[in-house]
């Protein structure tokens, strides 16, 4: 897994400020207390490791599409092929018969 992860530092889920990334725990007042700051930084790189396995997911969910598709055509040209040999045994089956 890249980036931050528990005890990573925060990634992300702020905003900019002239360039400079900031998380949403850094821009809480002084008041705010440092655990609760630091939950906030901890639900930030959990979040950003979702993102992460969702994009995972995502790409999976697409190589396992493509591949499907790559099947269901191997399946219809061997269903193709099944048919045609049915109908050609069908027809010897007829013509064996009529001997």
């Amino acid at each position: 897994m890249e980036g931050g992860g528990a005890g990573g530092g925060s990634s992300g889920g702020g905003g900019s400020f002239f360039g400079v990334k900031k998380s949403t725990a850094d821009l809480l007042s002084d008041d705010v207390d440092e655990d609760v700051k630091q939950a906030v930084r901890q639900q930030e790189d959990h979040l950003h490791e979702i993102g992460q396995l969702v994009n995972e997911m995502g790409q999976i969910s697409v190589a396992m599409g493509s591949e499907l598709d790559r099947q269901n055509a191997q399946l219809t040209r061997i269903t193709d092929r099944v048919e045609q040999a049915n109908e050609r045994m069908h027809n010897t089956t007829n013509r064996i018969d009529r001997i």
